[in-house]
């Protein structure tokens, strides 16, 4: 593609201005699309992986099969593999394109449909200049044109940071139904990183209601969901019966508080984006990758001391001080952040018909989940609901594969089972942000009408 790809080079920051993003809307334009497509499938590189014999899945379920102390229940994605941020290449700002690739991976192994149009039926995963060639080619094609004009039109061969609207568009793009959902604290300042407008990327100021607003809808215009079965729990569904949306300017207090659904109403949207002060660099990858390199040094065979310091790592990361899902980030919690509603979909969502039990696991027939907030990515591959040896409280621990983490510690943890649950797993306490997205695939490929309708982004938005 490099002789086809004439568009100007710019900067790897983005919103560089208008003029900017007309000139590399222009070059992309000027291109053959069929020639480009072409050409890209031909010579795209298949992304290195580390060899590791028995699938990590595999591993990650003999580790759950056997705890002790706790009863539980497991539902759990299929064949994943994971994609690791390297020091020399995408360390602090890969994570949105390792996390396509794991999700990618599994629906190249569980769907053959998938497989004949995914990366133009490559039967492999492509590497990161790849996919944002993919990510080019899809905006050519009139998928997400306002996701386009947030990025100038221009990303391959640029270190911009992506998130849950990039994964959706390169997916939607091969006719795959790839839907986001939204999940956010309505009580919560927006100061901390809230919901992006149109093309946007700016921060908003606390309690401040801008255009954003319009596009997601004012919290005076929501109403509740009395049914909305194929996204909600029946539980979920029974609390929001008789209740009243909150008007414009009202005070709901904690107790008050219910579950506001706004459905998918195929508006054209963006979604939460990583903005820290140096856009060019994810700190909590750098820091995960820190934890990653120590907890391999805690668990080598050869540390006489493996099990107090693993004891004493554990007791550290289970104390609620962990900041954006378990890692050392940057960005501090907001307050009273209780996302029980998000790990209930999760569970449902992973528990769906069409699965099976394998001891207390059960195996799901539904896709990881693109596991987006604000600053970093992961991806959700299962949720542990159980309850510990003596208490009648039940916990929510999701499993998540962390790009900033190296494959083979998460390995030689899984297969020593040691040390295994701080790599991999997510306690609710480590759910301190007031948003978060996912998303994730429905399985089969969209032909004519509904392909057409994939190219306009949406999202169905849980507010509480």
């Amino acid at each position: 593609m490099e002789e086809e790809n004439t568009a100007a080079d710019v900067p790897t920051r983005q919103g560089n201005g208008t003029g900017t993003r007309q000139r590399n809307k222009e070059a992309l334009q000027r291109l053959n699309l069929e020639n480009v497509t072409r050409n890209l499938i031909l010579r795209q590189i298949r992304e290195y992986t580390v060899d590791i014999g028995v699938p990590l899945m595999t591993l990650l379920q003999g580790c759950l099969e056997t705890e002790h102390g706790r009863s539980s229940i497991v539902a759990l994605s299929g064949y994943v593999e994971h994609f690791e941020s390297r020091l020399e290449e995408d360390l602090g700002w890969g994570c949105g394109w390792r996390n396509i690739q794991m999700l990618s991976s599994y629906m190249l192994a569980q769907d053959s449909e998938s497989k004949d149009v995914l990366f133009g039926g490559a039967g492999f995963i492509p590497d990161i200049p790849a996919i944002q060639q993919w990510l080019e080619i899809a905006w050519l094609k009139g998928f997400d044109v306002l996701g386009a004009d947030y990025f100038d039109w221009k990303i391959s061969g640029t270190q911009k940071w992506i998130g849950t609207t990039e994964c959706a568009t390169v997916l939607r793009s091969f006719g795959m139904r790839a839907r986001i959902m939204d999940f956010r604290i309505a009580s919560s300042k927006r100061a901390a990183g809230g919901m992006r407008g149109k093309g946007g990327s700016h921060l908003d100021q606390p309690g401040e209601l801008d255009e954003a607003d319009d596009v997601s809808g004012n919290f005076s215009l929501l109403k509740i969901s009395s049914s909305h079965p194929e996204e909600c729990s029946d539980d979920i569904n029974n609390e929001s019966d008789d209740q009243s949306p909150p008007t414009s300017g009202e005070d709901v207090s904690a107790e008050e508080r219910r579950l506001i659904v706004l459905p998918d109403q195929k508006e054209e949207l963006h979604f939460l984006r990583q903005s820290p002060d140096d856009p060019n660099i994810c700190l909590t990858c750098v820091e995960e990758r820190k934890n990653s390199t120590f907890a391999n040094h805690l668990h080598r065979e050869d540390d006489a001391d493996s099990t107090a310091s693993n004891k004493e790592m554990t007791e550290q990361n289970t104390s609620g001080d962990s900041i954006a899902g378990g890692g050392c980030g940057t960005y501090l919690p907001d307050t009273d952040s209780n996302h029980k509603y998000m790990t209930d979909w999760i569970w449902n969502y992973f528990r769906a018909e069409g699965g099976s039990f394998c001891k207390s696991i059960y195996l799901s027939n539904r896709s990881p989940l693109y596991f987006q907030h604000r600053g970093h990515s992961r991806t959700i591959v299962g949720i542990e609901r159980s309850k510990r040896e003596g208490s009648s409280k039940e916990e929510d621990y999701l499993l998540v594969l962390d790009p900033s983490q190296r494959t083979r510690d998460i390995v030689r943890s899984l297969e020593r089972k040691q040390g295994w649950e701080e790599l991999v797993k997510r306690g609710m306490h480590s759910l301190n942000q007031s948003e978060y997205q996912l998303c994730y695939v429905d399985p089969g490929i969209a032909k004519e009408e509904e392909y057409e309708s994939l190219k306009t982004l949406s999202s169905v938005r849980y507010l509480y």
